[in-house]
């Protein structure tokens, strides 16, 4: 089976979905939260351990560099804001948001982009901040996001034609990356209703996908 940012956005909202349903929404929304963001740490922390494998500064640049997704053509539409002291990017189209749009998931999908990007940031820890200036989650047309340090956008450029994708892991690792989180923080947090909400994310997601999606939860 084939996973792309669909999938990874559908199996993140029915998570979400069945975990305020079983749990309660605050419950759910509180366990849901600091599993993505433990998600986003990690990945954070493996950009960081490529970028000093590779010789690069922790610094904007290799940030970019190392961000280990890539969607397809036409998914996902954003620009660089690159400035003197600060890096920028808005984006006008989200393949995660329209996917929540499109499974009847918007009342939970948009908790990832709540947590997960400054998780990703604290991971690297490159002296940097993260603001997020605007969100769709929220309502807004666009997502912005502003990060404290400036990026080499000819330096970035330079490295991107080296290791093109090289860099770029499968969703079928982060769909798999994201379920391991949610359920360590399931089992830790919620453990008498941790199996019950798993087995029914499982149950909506190949029902939602194919029936070979099943390995996803073994």
């Amino acid at each position: 089976m084939e996973y792309g940012i669909r999938e990874h956005a559908l199996l993140w909202g029915l998570l979400v979905k069945n975990s305020c349903e079983i749990l309660g929404d605050a419950e759910g929304r509180k366990i849901l939260g600091e599993a993505v963001y433990a998600y986003g740490h990690g990945r954070g922390k493996r950009m960081a351990e490529t970028a000093e494998s590779l010789g690069l500064k922790n610094d904007m640049t290799a940030f970019f560099l190392c961000g280990e997704w890539k969607g397809k053509e036409g998914e996902n539409i954003s620009e660089s804001i690159l400035k003197e002291k600060e890096s920028g990017s808005v984006v006008h189209r989200c393949r995660w948001y329209d996917t929540w749009i499109e499974e009847g998931l918007q009342e939970y999908g948009p908790l990832y982009c709540a947590y997960v990007d400054q998780g990703i940031c604290d991971g690297f820890d490159g002296g940097f901040g993260l603001t997020i200036e605007q969100s769709k989650g929220r309502g807004d047309e666009t997502c912005r996001f502003c990060w404290s340090a400036p990026c080499d956008s000819q330096r970035l450029a330079e490295l991107r034609s080296v290791y093109k994708d090289s860099l770029i892991k499968p969703f079928s690792f982060h769909c798999q990356d994201l379920l391991k989180a949610v359920r360590e923080a399931l089992q830790k947090q919620a453990p008498a209703r941790a199996e019950q909400i798993l087995q029914q994310t499982k149950t909506d997601f190949m029902q939602r996908t194919a029936p070979e999606s099943a390995e996803l939860f073994s």
